[in-house]
């Protein structure tokens, strides 16, 4: 019978919700949370000690006891939430995007010693790594596009998503996962175009040695008009499928040691910075 792990989640937005579940679908505990807003606290299994403030938090028993962390703040957050966590010796898993910043990954780094776990749960996916394998057996020459168009209402804009100094802007916010994708398939990008960037909207082109790919990121789309897909070669993928346990995925994964490489996040990171 495998040891039951101690968990702790810091942040109890949308995103939490995933992680609770993926927490219990592993067989783990939830012994600490926190978040600044204390009616959050019903997110979490009774009996779970709870802080409104993260220096309350990581001086508690209860924080001794636990050996992983989630982080699931807001974006401009992740940085000194994942430090101190891996300073005081627990093993993190953080919501994307890791950090929005190159000093900030290139520190990170330096601390990590295999105990930092990113969530780039689309990795996951079972169609895209078909894609993947495919991709790296064939070695085909590709044009494809990219097109997530998807509606946000007035509560994300008044919110810290809405503010690009904390989200990161919509590459970061919304795009970090896809263009992890595209570098997970095709590589380092030889080039990239910015034809627009605006904090609702932007589009582009990413030329790769064997691949031209065109992408359009909105958030200006109907509510009953959203998708995601991507288009690469003869083949469209609709990116709203096979979601289902991604997170538990990735959870299952860093129990057992398995992660997407530090090289890979900041390569990711890097690029957007650039394309910012």
């Amino acid at each position: 019978m495998k040891k039951e792990t101690k968990w702790a989640i810091i942040g109890l937005g949308f995103i939490s919700q995933r992680h609770i579940d993926a927490i219990k679908d592993i067989g783990g505990k939830i012994i600490a949370g926190c978040d600044i807003d204390v009616e959050k606290h019903q997110k979490l299994p009774k009996g779970t000690a709870f802080f409104d403030h993260f220096k309350d938090l990581i001086e508690s028993e209860e924080f001794k006891e636990v050996e992983w962390v989630s982080v699931c703040t807001p974006n401009h957050l992740h940085y000194v939430h994942v430090m101190v966590c891996i300073e005081k010796g627990k093993k993190v898993i953080c919501e994307k995007p890791l950090v929005t910043s190159v000093e900030h990954f290139n520190k990170l780094e330096d601390v990590a010693n295999g105990n930092l776990f990113p969530v780039l749960q689309l990795r996951h996916n079972p169609e895209l790594q078909e894609i993947k394998e495919w991709i790296d057996k064939e070695r085909p020459v590709l044009d494809g596009e990219l097109t997530l168009k998807m509606h946000r209402g007035a509560f994300y804009w008044k919110g810290w998503k809405g503010d690009d100094k904390k989200s990161g802007g919509i590459l970061f916010n919304i795009g970090v996962h896809y263009f992890d994708l595209l570098f997970w398939f095709f590589g380092q990008p030889v080039e990239w175009k910015i034809e627009t960037l605006e904090t609702d909207y932007a589009k582009g082109k990413i030329w790769f040695p064997n691949a031209n790919i065109k992408w359009e990121l909105s958030l200006k789309a109907p509510m009953d008009n959203q998708f995601r897909k991507f288009v690469i070669g003869e083949r469209e993928i609709d990116l709203t499928r096979h979601f289902e346990n991604l997170h538990t995925k990735v959870y299952q994964d860093a129990l057992e040691g398995k992660k997407v490489p530090l090289s890979e996040i900041g390569r990711t990171i890097k690029q957007l910075i650039q394309m910012n």
